[in-house]
């Protein structure tokens, strides 16, 4: 097993690197040493930031980093790297973070656990945000998909007279004051929801058919 540290920083602009150099150079340790990682990813097998790790596992377990972002980008990513830490069993210094520096602290532990609660507390919070949104919207009478069908005050009593034959469907259409297509979709559902004709598919084409017939030849 090579007994050494493994320096890392992943760089994702022109202040990161200078920030990540000034603290390398700090702490005395030499650039040429340090893993500069500017991929932006790091899911995949073969990159940069997974070389390290599998580096890592063989060598004395030991990873000095500029500060905690290098291990992800969000909270969340940050705390499933730190678990990785902790369940590999590896020594961690976060140069930025003075206690990581102590020895016999175990930093990879302490920050996961504080990392771990913060993306908890993210998720949240998201929840929270999304259902003060969703109460808001419902307040505001607001509906998701297509607005419900509204039937014209007199509908019942046209309807009625319509069945009864008492009024033809152009008197309908015209005393309803809704458009002809309009007009049309509202009756179906009406006629569906009362049971007049059938919810089914296959049943509803028929009946559809008929329903037409009835509009333009009553």
């Amino acid at each position: 097993m090579v007994n050494r540290m493994i320096y890392y920083s992943r760089i994702t602009n022109k202040n990161t690197l200078e920030n990540a150099t000034k603290l390398f150079k700090l702490n005395k340790i030499s650039l040429k040493t340090v893993i500069f990682d500017e991929e932006n990813s790091y899911k995949n097998k073969e990159s940069t930031y997974n070389l390290m790790k599998n580096k890592l596992i063989k060598s004395d377990k030991c990873l000095t980093i500029d500060t905690i972002k290098s291990l992800g980008k969000d909270n969340r990513e940050i705390a499933n790297e730190l678990k990785w830490i902790v369940d590999n069993d590896v020594k961690l210094v976060v140069l930025d973070i003075s206690q990581t520096k102590v020895n016999g602290v175990n930093a990879g532990l302490f920050l996961y656990e504080v990392y771990k609660k913060l993306a908890d507390i993210e998720i949240d919070n998201v929840k929270k945000a999304q259902r003060i949104g969703i109460d808001k919207t419902l307040n505001e009478k607001k509906k998701y998909g297509r607005p419900q069908m509204e039937y014209p005050i007199n509908w019942e009593e046209l309807y009625s007279k319509w069945k009864q034959k008492e009024i033809s469907s152009n008197e309908f259409i015209k005393l309803s004051g809704l458009k002809k297509p309009t007009f049309y979709n509202m009756l179906k559902k009406y006629m569906i929801d009362i049971g007049e004709i059938g919810n089914s598919d296959s049943v509803r084409d028929k009946e559809e058919k008929a329903l037409k017939a009835a509009i333009f030849f009553f």
